[in-house]
């Protein structure tokens, strides 16, 4: 579930969020990112570490090759040598 920006501007300022509620964790995370860097890479970054690296159910970002390329894709960041391994 994505929020809308209405949503998180209106938000309370406490969530109540159980300890073994990953997916809730990791959503509020990416909402306190969003609210501290607002808007820009650093936000696109946390959505995709949350959203579409990270293992549903899980607090775990599998980086492989693939989920590197798509961070990289995302941020705009390169790796020191210039290339992510299997970016094209």
């Amino acid at each position: 579930m994505l929020l809308s920006h209405t949503h998180i501007v209106s938000a309370l300022p406490t969530v109540a969020v159980g300890a073994s509620d990953h997916d809730a964790i990791a959503m509020v995370w990416v909402t306190e990112v969003w609210r501290r860097w607002r808007g820009g890479l650093v936000h696109l970054g946390a959505r995709t570490l949350a959203e579409d690296i990270r293992i549903p159910g899980t607090l775990v970002a599998d980086l492989d090759p693939q989920g590197l390329v798509r961070l990289a894709a995302v941020t705009r960041l390169r790796s020191p040598g210039g290339c992510v391994p299997g970016a094209v």
